[in-house]
């Protein structure tokens, strides 16, 4: 049964398809330029040249913005301009759509085009912009599309016609690559409100994926507000064999960060509770709560390198996780608990050395960076790191390229001061990660590098 009726899709912006277009703008007096010169990423898009084909450029003004380069054009319309565009749906839904910029052969309009590293970032065009396509599933026309807005925003994977939720198509041959959606504005969010609109669903398996990768990113980004038992009950509910290998290691490695792990010996050492801490977690275990009457020191087992420790406190009545460190924890040794670090009675002298080894679960090459105020350079494996600055504690974060974010989440080294030393910290191909002491200070010479410069 075909449907033929206009899609709910983008109804926020159904008083703009009913509103009056604009007329183009008057042309300013000069010659026509070549855009394929002025701006080859856009002539070469490979969805989108088309319709920028459909122009040259009367006007030019550019900008830097911070590392962004602004383009604001003029351009007079050689042709109609329009292009046909694939919507990125997972199977088997597969659908495109027609963009119709209403700008009149001969007429002008201005666009605004922000590149990044070359890059096209997006374009904006001030001129009324219409949409006309179909998604079928199988033979069936699933849903009809045709709708309008005074705008148009263009993307290398997206149109958008708006701001609001759901005001945005994806652009592809089937679902996109959930990875890739989390470095673009709106992310997967937008993607799945974009799948909404259209009334069309992920499946079982695509599902789970991008529910445990928007659960990652907020781990990444919430961890230090999340309760230790509520990390555990977010991570516990994805199976593993429900997602893809591509994402498998990365389950395994907040497993191996958030679940509780026993000690491997039965060495034990005793904390003494600040006064200020109202719970504390040792490797995934809870081993003390505050109450009345209770102790305010406590044994814990020692396994044989660094234990997970987790610091609840309250802070204007509020309870909040407020550190997270790997610490080394020693038999027969003093620690105390503090409200913000564990500190070692009697420390010794510090000894720093940071590498990083080992091998993405994409095969991708290691490059990482010490997060430090200021941050460090960034890395690559073959590279050994003596911060240059004073700091209770070292975290790493893994990247993946030299100019890319963060693949896996920081991870907290050591507290080098309660075992001086230098440490190798290691991810292994499977996602699990290691520390390691390497006692030869020879490994780690000074490494000196512009935190700002990219290799």
């Amino acid at each position: 049964m075909t449907s033929t009726t206009a899609t709910p899709l983008l109804a926020v912006l159904a008083a703009l398809v009913a509103a009056p277009s604009a007329s183009a703008g008057d042309c300013p007096a000069g010659r026509d330029g070549s855009l394929q010169k002025v701006a080859p990423v856009l002539w070469n898009d490979a969805r989108l040249s088309p319709l920028f084909r459909s122009f040259a450029v009367r006007a030019e003004r550019s900008a830097l913005v911070i590392d962004e380069h602004h383009l604001t054009l003029t351009l007079v319309a050689r042709r109609a301009p329009r292009a046909l565009l694939p919507l990125a749906l997972p199977a088997p839904y597969v659908g495109s759509v027609s963009l119709a910029l209403d700008v009149p052969i001969g007429g002008c309009v201005d666009v605004e085009v922000v590149l990044f590293d070359g890059a096209l970032r997006s374009a904006t065009f001030a001129a009324p912009a219409s949409l006309r396509g179909a998604i079928k599933s199988g033979e069936r026309v699933h849903k009809s599309i045709e709708t309008g807005a005074a705008a148009v925003t263009l993307a290398p994977g997206s149109v958008a016609l708006g701001d609001e939720p759901g005001a945005r198509l994806y652009l592809g041959q089937g679902a996109p690559d959930p990875t890739a959606l989390l470095a673009e504005q709106g992310g997967i969010d937008g993607y799945l409100a974009s799948l909404a609109a259209l009334e069309v669903a992920l499946s079982p398996a695509e599902r789970a994926r991008f529910d445990f990768l928007v659960t990652d990113r907020r781990l990444r980004r919430e961890l230090s507000s999340m309760l230790p038992r509520a990390r555990q009950t977010e991570i516990a509910r994805f199976d593993e064999g429900a997602l893809p290998k591509s994402e498998q290691p990365l389950l395994r490695f907040w497993r191996q960060q958030l679940n509780p792990a026993s000690s491997p010996t039965d060495a034990r050492a005793r904390l003494l509770i600040d006064d200020q801490v109202d719970a504390v977690w040792v490797e995934g275990n809870e081993v003390y709560v505050r109450a009345p009457g209770v102790s305010s020191s406590v044994e814990v087992p020692l396994g044989d390198g660094a234990a997970r420790v987790w610091i609840v406190s309250t802070e204007s009545g509020r309870t909040t996780t407020i550190h997270d460190t790997h610490a080394v924890l020693k038999k027969g040794e003093l620690y105390s608990v503090a409200k913000t670090m564990v500190q070692h009675i009697g420390a010794g002298a510090r000894r720093e050395c940071l590498r990083v080894d080992g091998a993405l679960p994409s095969r991708q090459r290691i490059y990482w960076r010490d997060l430090g105020t200021p941050p460090g350079p960034i890395l690559g494996a073959e590279d050994a790191y003596r911060p240059p600055f004073d700091a209770a504690e070292r975290s790493v974060t893994v990247v993946s390229n030299a100019r890319g974010g963060a693949l896996f989440p920081p991870i907290p080294l050591v507290y080098s001061y309660t075992h001086p030393g230098s440490y190798r910290w290691r991810l292994a191909a499977d996602g699990t990660v290691r520390l390691d002491l390497i006692d030869d200070d020879e490994l780690c010479p000074q490494v000196v590098k512009d935190p700002l410069v990219r290799p």
